[in-house]
């Protein structure tokens, strides 16, 4: 998005909307919402693009506060939720600790995998994509305990 089309612009998926707060204007398939500032507003949504999260490997927000908000751990993402995974990953013997680094590489996405493939006839709703979203981590969370 240009400048013109966009000044500051936060989002949240909710529900198959968007919301919008802050913004001046925003462009959505092709067509340009005027946006009221300092207001939300409410669109639907009929493609997300998720994008990675980027924070320090110590830093960011865990991987309960990504996942409630419907949000995805995936390759490349970086920060703290990064590390809950990786760190559930050694609970139940798929990574070692030495891999734990924040990091979402190859290795984490491999373990994640196959985990998928373990937990998939548990719960049908899980894809095997090395993508941790809710069912993922809700399986995550039942091996743990």
């Amino acid at each position: 998005m240009n400048k013109k089309i966009q000044k500051t612009l936060a989002m949240l998926l909710v529900t198959g909307n968007l919301l919008i707060s802050n913004a001046t204007v925003f462009a959505s398939e092709g067509n340009i919402k005027n946006v009221i500032p300092n207001t939300v507003t409410t669109m639907p949504v009929e493609k997300l693009i998720v994008q990675s999260f980027n924070y320090a490997p110590n830093s960011g927000p865990s991987a309960n506060s990504i996942i409630q908000s419907g949000g995805i751990i995936q390759m490349g993402d970086v920060g703290l939720a990064v590390k809950d995974v990786q760190n559930a990953m050694v609970r139940v013997s798929l990574l070692s600790a030495s891999d734990v680094d924040g990091y979402f590489g190859q290795k984490t996405k491999t373990a994640v995998i196959n985990f998928q493939k373990t937990w998939l006839k548990h719960n049908s709703s899980m894809s095997v994509d090395g993508i941790v979203g809710n069912s993922t981590w809700a399986c995550i969370q039942f091996a743990l305990e």
